[in-house]
């Protein structure tokens, strides 16, 4: 649980003029139209221009309680943001603190939640798992949960998967995190990745997986590779694994090729191959 019972540090506005000023032309910082728009003329902090840094965290807690204090509108959400893209890398709580002060909607939002899922995932994804349960904005909930299924499947891809396929209901994110995880499951384990992939619907993600986990295979181990094609039963799983090999052995070495080919017995297969 977020604390919220601090009580607000009292700073010069120079300090977070000078923040948000390093952070105004950041790409990742989107700001929607209708918070872009405001009747007030330019703030001192938009008409400085203060060179870069980083900000330790004792001026981000500064920062923040400045910040939370300014009244309501575009200008204190454009503080809010700044500060809480900052925290993301330093302290995960602000950031998720900051990010329940932007309004619903914000067109920054569901960029600070994938990285600060991220963030929060590679020290412990049973918080990430909990943190992201707690969003209520549908497309916020799908971002996070779809990035740490990725930071998951280093170690449990398996289970990453299983969280992808049971948390997010958003097909392009889903999509994204199935490749993004059999990317990582093909370092490790290429055939329990291969045959998982195999069980998807026909479709590019499916073709790509397979080709991206046969590749990873053939590399490691040609010939379990190889025996493996050599006993596939299903015919159509059978025909999608020759494309892909013939792919994968275009674009390799002459010498590799034929390490590969020294290893398939079956001369039917060979001929498709060749």
């Amino acid at each position: 649980m977020v604390d919220r019972t601090s009580k607000p540090w009292v700073i010069s506005s120079a300090i977070l003029a000078a923040f948000l000023l390093t952070h105004c032309g950041e790409s990742d910082k989107e700001t929607s139209p209708e918070e872009e728009n405001t009747d007030a003329g330019p703030t001192p902090i938009e008409e400085r221009t203060i060179p870069g840094r980083t900000n330790p965290p004792e001026d981000l807690m500064k920062l923040q309680s400045e910040a939370k204090a300014m009244p309501p509108g575009p200008q204190r959400n454009r503080a809010i943001e700044a500060v809480a893209w900052d925290a993301v890398g330093v302290d995960q709580r602000m950031a998720a603190e900051l990010l329940e002060e932007l309004p619903a909607g914000y067109a920054s939002r569901v960029r600070i939640v994938s990285r600060l899922a991220l963030k929060i995932a590679d020290k412990s994804v049973d918080d990430a798992i909990a943190w992201a349960s707690s969003l209520n904005d549908p497309r916020e909930r799908d971002e996070a949960f779809s990035r740490i299924s990725v930071v998951m499947a280093d170690d449990k891809p398996a289970d990453a998967i299983g969280l992808l396929t049971t948390e997010v209901e958003e097909q392009r994110l889903r999509d994204r995190g199935t490749v993004q995880i059999v990317e990582r499951w093909a370092k490790s384990d290429p055939r329990a990745a291969l045959e998982w992939v195999a069980t998807l619907p026909k479709n590019r993600v499916r073709s790509g997986g397979i080709t991206r986990c046969l590749s990873q295979w053939i590399k490691d181990d040609p010939a379990s590779a190889a025996n493996w094609m050599q006993d596939v039963q299903d015919a159509q799983l059978s025909l999608d694994t020759v494309r892909a090999a013939r792919s994968i052995l275009t674009a390799s070495t002459p010498e590799a090729r034929e390490e590969f080919l020294e290893h398939v017995d079956d001369a039917s297969l060979k001929e498709k191959l060749q």
